[in-house]
């Protein structure tokens, strides 16, 4: 891996709320993973970054809240997230920056680790699902969850809005976008747009300023 510690402040830009004491382990964690997947182009760590930032608050949010939402309860018996298991709600909650959600996410995310060498065995995610808290297997499994999902393609076509959708379309944050709810996901819109949207003009333009300093 070549040296990109050039592009931390460029990261911190995009990142803005990130917690300064950690966010060198993030970054040593995420630009590896970025550049080994080819994921450093503008469009892509635009649209990476836009949705990621959304999803864990610029890096601060690493373990899905339950308060007030219940959103563990709502998880529990849900065979789309292969939670087939008493307790798998809350013992597969969201995590990691882009919120990892389901025994069977983090099982799948397992398997990919292990082939690469990230974890010893492939059920690590599923025997450990707190490890995807930690920068190295928050980062891997967000990634993972990226490119599984072919979300480059689309980053490629400036297809932002569908992006959201294939990340999540149900989640709703009243401290960011106090306009929508529920309602929203059933009137077919991405959830927080307004807020992933400006995060991804903003990247857009950072990275276009710094194209030169991007790995070729």
């Amino acid at each position: 891996m070549s040296d990109l510690s050039r592009l931390y402040p460029v990261f911190h830009r995009v990142f803005e709320h990130a917690p300064l004491g950690k966010f060198t382990a993030y970054m040593d964690a995420l630009l590896k993973y970025m550049e080994g997947y080819g994921m450093l182009t503008g469009p892509r760590a635009a649209a990476f970054c836009a949705q990621v930032g959304y999803e864990s608050g610029d890096l601060r949010w690493w373990k899905e809240w339950d308060a007030h939402r219940n959103c563990y309860a709502a998880y529990e018996g849900r065979a789309s997230l292969g939670n087939v298991q008493p307790g798998d709600g809350a013992r597969f909650c969201g995590r990691g920056p882009i919120q990892l959600t389901g025994r069977a996410n983090y099982a799948a995310a397992g398997v990919a680790a292990a082939a690469e060498g990230v974890v010893p065995a492939a059920d690590y995610y599923t025997a450990h699902p707190e490890l995807v808290e930690q920068p190295e297997h928050g980062f891997f499994t967000t990634i993972w969850y990226w490119r599984s999902h072919n979300l480059d393609v689309l980053a490629d076509r400036f297809a932002f809005d569908q992006i959201g959708f294939e990340i999540n379309a149900g989640r709703w944050r009243p401290e960011f976008d106090a306009s929508f709810g529920a309602h929203e996901a059933a009137a077919g819109r991405v959830i927080g747009r307004n807020d992933r949207t400006a995060r991804y003009l903003w990247a857009l333009k950072i990275f276009s300023d710094v194209s030169d300093i991007l790995p070729q």
